[in-house]
Formats: C-alpha cells, structure tokens, sequence
C-alpha cells in the first residue's frame, strides 16, 4: 500500500461506513463527532510520519473533513441539525464552506506538479461522491469534466495505473447519471447533448477501471478491524 492509501484508508472507511448505514446503524450524533475527530487526528499524525509536509497534510485533511461532512449532512435528523453546529470543517479550520473551499485549494494545488500525492487524494474524494458547490442542478456535467480533467493532470505529474486510484463507494456517476437529460429537437443542442454523452461514457468506464486495487486496499483494512474486534 502507498503512502497516500495508507495516510487516508481510515478516512475513506469511515466515509465508506457512513455511506453505507442506516441511520440506526450510525452511531448518535456525539459520539459519531468524537469518532471522526479521532480518526483525522490519527490521519494528521500518520501523514507527519509517511513524510507529508505540513502544508500537504493540512490540504489533505482539509478534502478529507469535507467529503466527511457532506456524507454526515446527507444523514437525516438529528444528524444534519446536530452537525450544522458541530461541523468538522469548524473544528480543524475554523469555516464552514468547505463546498467552495475544496475546490479552491483543489485549484491550488494543481498549479504545482509536485504535489500529485495531495492532488490524488482529491481526486478520491471527487470520486467517492464529493460535490460540493456542484451539488446545484446543472452542476453535474461541470464536476464530471472537472474530474476527467485531474485525472489526466495526474497522469501527466505520474505514470499511475489508474487502477490503484479510486475507493470503494457509491461512485459519482451513480448519483450523477440518476437523472436523465431530455434531448432537444434543435440541431446544436443534439450535438452538445451527444458529446456530453460521449464525455460521460468516457469518463464512465475510465472510473470504473479506477475503483478496484485501492477498493481492495479498504476492504482488507475493513476485514481486519472486524477481526481485531471479534478477539478476545
């Protein structure tokens, strides 16, 4: 396992657990806050130790804590009350707009090629669900674009088989490709239409090759906590 992989599986797990439960799954709101906070505690320290600098730490923590919020905002009462108030993003950075912030710090690191590794990490978020600002209708073909575009900065920055890349989730274009686009009788909306559909196919397969070894990586880790915890 990578250093990225290794710095952020627990963060993924979590949000990959979260995603997955029912409400009457989850532990309450609290005790959810407590847990999460420990398991970004734990991601900061093991980056200073897998030799991330401190400013590519706090980047990836930052698109860590956001994805972990909007899948806890998804949750139904008392969750999003509670978590309104109690953001992770409030605890660590001291804002509450992360859904911007993201994209921004995104868009900062991408201007420096080398730090791919932090670049990667939100690209996993992206592909795990992240939206953001774009969670506005008509957002969806602009993410998806978006994403189609890092994933060719960071084969640029590394030659990566893609196939270590991705977690294992509900993956963006099943929740973007839900709603289906009424085709229009005019001659250039048909060709904008065909080529978006040409781009979400492309981009489709390009992410479902993504999400296997690192789908793995989690699901070992997963298998692991459970058998830890079924000890005596």
């Amino acid at each position: 396992m990578d250093r990225v992989n290794e710095a952020t599986k627990d963060c993924l797990d979590a949000a990959i657990q979260l995603r997955r439960s029912d409400a009457a799954a989850v532990p309450p709101p609290e005790k959810l806050h407590f847990q999460l906070r420990g398991i970004v505690d734990e991601l900061l320290r093991r980056s200073a130790v897998l030799g991330f600098s401190h400013q590519d730490a706090q980047d990836m923590a930052y698109a860590l804590v956001a994805l972990l919020d909007e899948v806890v905002l998804g949750k139904p009462e008392p969750y999003r009350q509670f978590w309104m108030s109690h953001l992770l993003q409030l605890h660590y950075f001291n804002e509450n707009v992360a859904g911007d912030g993201f994209f921004a710090r995104l868009h900062a690191v991408r201007k420096d090629p080398h730090r791919a590794d932090v670049l990667r990490v939100y690209y996993l978020c992206m592909l795990f669900g992240f939206q953001g600002r774009y969670r506005i209708r008509g957002g969806e073909l602009e993410l998806m674009t978006l994403i189609d575009t890092v994933q060719k900065d960071l084969q640029r920055a590394r030659p990566f088989d893609f196939d270590v890349l991705s977690p294992h989730g509900e993956r963006p274009t099943e929740a973007l490709f839900s709603a289906r686009r009424k085709a229009s009788i005019v001659s250039i909306a048909a060709g904008a239409l065909v080529a978006a559909l040409l781009l979400y196919g492309g981009l489709l397969f390009s992410l479902d090759n993504t999400l296997k070894l690192f789908m793995k990586d989690i699901e070992v880790h997963v298998a692991k906590n459970a058998s830890g915890g079924a000890a005596p």
